[in-house]
């Protein structure tokens, strides 16, 4: 291999190293003040607050998709979808809802993905990416969250942590253990523990859609604790008995105080 081509070779590995390793270490520099957004329909906008705690000003170009991931405008939209958010300052992001929902399901919770993408103000918003321009690096790093959108029915409920435990049930079947949302909500289930001090390793955090169900990896015992993120991203706990082939919801607990 000539001289010039192997140096060539070596340059662009060692810039490819470059760029992970800026990856790995890169930190956002917008911050989001929630992990979820409940558009509950009948309520108006769902706002939420975008921090800048950098030196620098940043722009924030954001946009929803839905769970294929394909980019959506309608029903809900996010609003503005580029904006400037000054050093040390906040901004508001608006989601709002501009088109019917009527197909949309209505006994059941729809859901969609916030994205929160932060680009450097020198930079064209809509090319900014990983890249080597002018000698330097630019990263653009994209925060995403979960947007459920609420129907009018489900948005009347209260207590909804209390209701999406009622509704989640363990099964045993055919040496499989089966965990069971049986509600209209989306749940995401953070933890599960056989006694207040042992955890189940095996078992890996998961969000299941209303009314589904998934194998998950677990011994067999006669109850269980299992936690769920609420509406206000705080993971809950409560405790599962078990009866023959079935574990159902017992109590709340506060795992910290067992």
């Amino acid at each position: 291999m000539p001289m010039s081509r192997l140096l060539m070779s070596l340059m662009s590995l060692m810039s490819l190293m470059l760029s992970m390793s800026l990856l790995n270490h890169a930190q956002a520099a917008l911050a989001l003040d929630r992990t979820r957004v409940i558009y509950a329909d009948g309520e108006g906008i769902e706002t939420l607050k975008i921090h800048n705690p950098a030196d620098a000003d940043f722009l924030a170009q954001s946009w929803l998709t839905d769970q294929s991931g394909q980019k959506v405008s309608q029903p809900l939209i996010a609003i503005p979808p580029l904006v400037r958010v000054r050093s040390g300052r906040y901004t508001v992001l608006r989601i709002d809802n501009i088109s019917p929902v009527n197909h949309l399901p209505q006994d059941r919770e729809s859901l969609y993905y916030l994205h929160v993408r932060e680009l450097p103000v020198t930079a064209k918003s809509s090319q900014v990416k990983l890249g080597n321009t002018g000698g330097s690096i630019q990263i653009a790093i994209e925060s995403i969250i979960k947007v459920f959108f609420r129907p009018t029915r489900l948005a009347e409920v209260k207590h909804v942590e209390h209701v999406t435990a009622k509704g989640t049930h363990i099964r045993f079947t055919d040496g499989k253990v089966i965990l069971e949302n049986n509600s209209a909500f989306y749940v995401t289930y953070a933890e599960l523990l056989y006694a207040p001090n042992d955890q189940a390793d095996t078992f890996n955090a998961v969000m299941l859609a209303p009314y589904a169900s998934q194998e998950i990896s677990i011994d067999k015992r006669s109850e269980y604790f299992l936690s769920h993120v609420n509406d206000y991203g705080a993971t809950v706990f409560n405790q599962y008995r078990c009866q023959a082939n079935r574990c159902d919801f017992y109590a709340g607990v506060n795992i910290d105080a067992l």
